[in-house]
C-alpha cells in the first residue's frame, strides 16, 4: 500500500510539474490564431460545467451505486465536456 501510494504522489509530481510547463505556452494558440477567443471561451465553459457535474455526481451518487468507482466518474467527466463543447461548436457556429 504504501509503494502505491508512493507512485501515485510521483505521478502527480510529474504530471504537474509537464502542466506548469505548458502554461506559459497555452495563450501561443490565440496568438498564432490556431485557436479563436470564442473557442477557448466555449472550451473553458465546457470544462467547468463537465468539472461541476463531476463534483455533484461524485457527491450524491458515487458512494450508493456500486459499479460507479471514480474512473468511471472521471470518464463521465470528460465525455461530457466533449459533448458540451462539440453542442456548444455546433450551435454557436451553424451560420458560420
Amino acid at each position: 500500500m504504501r509503494l502505491a501510494a508512493a507512485a501515485v504522489a510521483d505521478k502527480g509530481g510529474r504530471a504537474g510539474v509537464r502542466f506548469m510547463r505548458a502554461r506559459p505556452r497555452a495563450p501561443s494558440g490565440l496568438v498564432r490564431v490556431q485557436v479563436t477567443p470564442a473557442d477557448a471561451a466555449l472550451v473553458a465553459a465546457a470544462a467547468t460545467a463537465a468539472n461541476l457535474f463531476e463534483s455533484v455526481l461524485g457527491a450524491a451518487v458515487q458512494g450508493r451505486v456500486a459499479w460507479l468507482s471514480n474512473d468511471v466518474v472521471n470518464a463521465l467527466q470528460i465525455s461530457v465536456a466533449a459533448a458540451l463543447a462539440i453542442c456548444g461548436h455546433l450551435l454557436a457556429f451553424a451560420d458560420a
